[in-house]
């Protein structure tokens, strides 16, 4: 005999009296198919990583059984043809291997641990001492009146070409971008 494990997610729309009633009819199922040594884990109701069914929260189940490897499809198939789950998952368990990764897991904690602490507390030095920017303050708008009239234009636009050409080579500054941007607002309010 193998041994398995079988995760059941239950919709979280149910009542909680709902879903222990449609966990203990799941029990028998997998009882009926002579599984022996049957377990239950409760993992409670927690949100689902996304949606199933247009369901968001799922009552969680794992139940822990030993069983011949030719009853599990029929477990599986009972299962599905109940229609109350959102989501069942029959695996492989083996106690040593899931004791052997929790080990391994507290060792990588130990050792990782102590070495983020010190990353983070030297993040909050580096946050600390760098000064804050300040954002632009707003301007009020402004509306000027040019009272004298030049019916030769010509003059004022040769003159303003070669000062862009003289302006796309030269690197610009966020500080400039920021006097240009706000004298085009200024300008069109």
């Amino acid at each position: 005999m193998q041994q398995y494990e079988l995760l059941i997610v239950l919709p979280g729309t149910m009542a909680e009296d709902e879903a222990a009633a449609v966990k203990d009819q799941l029990a028998e199922i997998v009882t009926s198919q002579e599984a022996v040594n049957l377990t239950v884990e409760d993992r409670g109701k927690s949100r689902l990583a996304y949606p199933m069914k247009h369901i968001r929260y799922g009552y969680f189940y794992f139940f822990r059984f030993s069983a011949e490897t030719t009853q599990v499809p029929v477990i599986q198939e009972k299962i599905r043809l109940t229609g109350k789950t959102l989501r069942s998952i029959v695996s492989k368990y083996s106690p040593e291997l899931v004791e052997k990764n929790k080990e391994m897991i507290a060792k990588m904690v130990s050792t990782v641990a102590p070495a983020i602490d010190k990353e983070e507390e030297e993040e909050v030095e580096e946050v600390s001492v760098k000064p804050e920017k300040k954002a632009p303050e707003p301007t009020s708008a402004k509306v000027e009146v040019n009272e004298e009239v030049s019916l030769d234009t010509s003059e004022k636009v040769e003159e303003e070409k070669p000062k862009k050409k003289a302006a796309k080579k030269q690197p610009v500054t966020m500080e400039e971008i920021d006097e240009k941007l706000n004298e085009i607002l200024d300008g069109s309010l």
